[in-house]
């Protein structure tokens, strides 16, 4: 079943599409950009030291990687 928002941009092309122009603007800003360079050295990093990091996110609270739906229900 998709969820709540996609159907809505599904139905609304004009919403879809301003969202996915902002969305790309968003991303494309230089903050943004230097947090995602940030997250994939940390990454990397993990990896190299044989970290098994695949369906976790970073938490720059407690400087781990947790569970990707622990770390995005926080938000």
């Amino acid at each position: 079943m998709a969820s709540r928002s996609k159907q809505h941009y599904d139905k609304n092309p004009k919403s879809k599409k301003r969202k996915l122009e902002y969305d790309s603007e968003y991303q494309d800003n230089d903050k943004r950009r230097a947090y995602k360079r940030e997250l994939e050295r940390k990454r990397r990093k993990a990896a190299k030291k044989g970290m098994k990091i695949e369906g976790l996110d970073y938490d720059h609270a407690t400087r781990k990687f947790i569970p990707q739906s622990l770390n995005r229900a926080k938000k």
